[in-house]
């Protein structure tokens, strides 16, 4: 943590700010370890840690030696403005995506009486969090390796009898007794035409013979995010077609990811795949994203963006056809970018 603690405060530096503020679980996750639902962390370009939570919640172990943490009965803006100043900052940054205009009004009021400035400066520990370390690695393959299981539990227990909502909580209840007690995002189950739709709600209706499932397990906080699709008795042709082509444009993108790479090219070489065979229009979402102490989160594979692949990223490669009002096929697979190559997770 001390490392990560350092890193950040080089950034802080470089932005020209003295300070930064944030209230990102993910982020405040990855500075201190801590994993609770409320709380604000200030770091300051000398490496001074505060955390600030509420007096209902867990407070952190008495091992953080290097983080101090401040019990809020009343107002986390009046007393992060009170630490601030105590610890004589100047201008302090923070990230305008992690704060309601709202609560950015009332921080900054309270901080120009203390004679603070608020300063947005991007996200800066979301820049830290980009490429993986080994044991943020470790704890995503095995995040992984419970989402597979969570496949193989579905397929035992899948009777003609179950609706899309009945499979969706047995797999979230599978998930939450093999991994962490929360899971990494709502388990998608669409069966038929409901596959259309990528971010599907399970619905009470029976599920028929070809149905997606789209799932992640939660690990010590670091997720996973797979799709698969489950088809019984003789595929239409067409739908084995689009299956085909959708496997054809996920291997022609996981052989382009590594270090050096362009986001947009990885999803330029699934794109061209799925145009070359008809599909393109079915295509309707980027690639892929990354993952890690938040199931969406940069690098994003998708037209348009520049960023360049590093070594230790973890990306989804999930090329997708949606064919009019028919059927959605989908598959996801987690890669860590090599720098020669791509390692498939899972």
């Amino acid at each position: 943590m001390k490392k990560r603690v350092h890193s950040l405060a080089k950034l802080i530096k470089k932005k020209k700010v003295d300070g930064f503020l944030t209230k990102n679980q993910a982020d405040i996750s990855y500075l201190t370890g801590i994993i609770q639902p409320e709380g604000w962390l200030l770091c300051s370009c000398n490496q001074e840690l505060i955390f600030f939570t509420n007096p209902i919640s867990p407070k952190p172990s008495k091992d953080k030696s290097y983080l101090k943490t401040v019990i809020v009965k009343t107002s986390f803006i009046k007393q992060i403005s009170l630490s601030a100043k105590k610890i004589k900052l100047k201008k302090i940054g923070f990230s305008d995506n992690d704060l309601s205009l709202n609560c950015y009004r009332r921080l900054k009021e309270n901080l120009i009486i203390k004679k603070i400035d608020l300063v947005p400066s991007g996200s800066l520990i979301k820049k830290l969090r980009i490429c993986k370390d080994k044991n943020e690695i470790k704890l995503i393959k095995k995040a992984a390796s419970f989402s597979l299981e969570a496949f193989a539990y579905a397929k035992e227990i899948f009777s003609q009898t179950m609706t899309e909502k009945d499979l969706s909580i047995e797999i979230e209840r599978f998930l939450k007794i093999k991994a962490d007690n929360q899971i990494a995002f709502p388990v998608i189950v669409a069966s038929g035409k409901n596959s259309i739709f990528a971010h599907h709600n399970p619905k009470e209706i029976l599920i028929n013979n070809y149905f997606l499932i789209d799932l992640g397990a939660m690990h010590y906080g670091y997720c996973a995010d797979l799709t698969r699709v489950f088809f019984w008795g003789k595929m239409p042709s067409l739908f084995q077609k689009a299956y085909n082509t959708i496997k054809k444009a996920q291997e022609a993108a996981i052989n382009q990811v590594k270090e050096g790479k362009k986001a947009s090219d990885i999803d330029k070489a699934a794109r061209d795949v799925i145009s070359k065979n008809g599909f393109g229009k079915y295509f309707t979402h980027g690639l892929g994203h990354g993952v890690g102490l938040e199931v969406h989160e940069p690098p994003y594979l998708k037209p348009g963006r520049d960023e360049i692949l590093k070594e230790g990223m973890v990306v989804t490669i999930e090329p997708g056809i949606y064919y009019k009002n028919q059927f959605g096929i989908r598959l996801e697979n987690m890669v860590i970018v090599k720098t020669k190559n791509a390692e498939v997770i899972a």
